[in-house]
């Protein structure tokens, strides 16, 4: 396994909130990269409660790499363990926290491409990655190696006609450069239910011709435990919110062993 991209183009309804949940879920030790360069950390604010600072993270990755090269040890230097406190507590997940100065995140040209090279090259030592892209903001967007290198893209929508508008759109800015590297089969859709209405799971498949690899339901007081920190019961972790978070991580590594299988083939050929 190795890089999973999840964005939404126009709004981000719980891209954030999914993608915590997901890292919390996963099966191996796993990086979140929060990519996310239109605010501070959401993460760090929301389930961790601001009980660590956001001094650590991409802000200084962006820093050592205008003075040198990123490495594996300057990557896992800027992480913070994704726990609700910060604290280490033995967990093999780490959170590389958001550009502190949204501001100063628009001017960072040079950091993405080496940074999507490096965080494939974590597969190497058993570490997967998760990278929450918040909303993609189309052709201009320089954030473009981290969509092209992900094993697996995963675009973020309600099933609401102004949203299926919007993802037509944003596609073709990142449909042709990851068929370009052989990777358009490996995006699919990650729907959230709407407040109110919207189309079904077959509609927005057959409209959008793309798979639909997970469908969230709408549960606010559920997804508050990934967004606001809040405490955790057992009902609520054997609920329906939670049922969807698995069978979604449950579908993503499937597509992900599947395309490992599919690469050694291609090499022993």
């Amino acid at each position: 396994m190795a890089v999973v991209s999840i964005a939404s183009v126009g709004t981000s309804p719980g891209i954030t909130t999914t993608a915590v949940a997901l890292a919390l879920e996963w099966p191996r030790p796993v990086v979140l990269v929060e990519a996310d360069i239109s605010k501070p950390s959401s993460v760090i604010a929301g389930f961790m409660q601001c009980q660590i600072s956001g001094v650590r993270g991409l802000s200084t990755l962006s820093q050592i790499a205008t003075i040198g090269h990123l490495d594996r040890e300057s990557l896992l230097g800027s992480c913070v363990p994704l726990t609700s406190t910060g604290e280490d507590q033995g967990t093999e997940k780490l959170l590389l926290p958001a550009v502190a100065n949204p501001e100063a995140a628009g001017g960072i040209t040079t950091l993405w491409g080496e940074l999507a090279e490096l965080l494939c090259s974590l597969d190497s030592s058993g570490v997967d990655v998760i990278v929450d892209l918040g909303r993609w903001t189309g052709n201009r967007d320089r954030r473009v190696a981290l969509a092209e290198r992900a094993d697996v893209f995963l675009y973020g929508l309600q099933p609401t006609f102004p949203a299926l508008a919007a993802i037509e759109y944003g596609r073709k800015s990142i449909d042709p450069i990851r068929d370009a590297v052989g990777r358009g089969d490996s995006s699919s859709l990650v729907l959230f239910e709407a407040p109110a209405g919207g189309s079904t799971s077959s509609e927005v498949r057959k409209f959008l011709n793309m798979p639909v690899a997970g469908e969230i339901p709408f549960s606010p007081k559920r997804a508050a435990v990934f967004s606001q920190g809040n405490p955790a019961t057992k009902k609520a972790l054997r609920d329906g919110y939670m049922a969807s978070i698995r069978s979604l991580r449950a579908k993503i590594t499937k597509d992900l062993s599947t395309i490992r299988a599919t690469m050694e083939e291609e090499i022993d050929a």
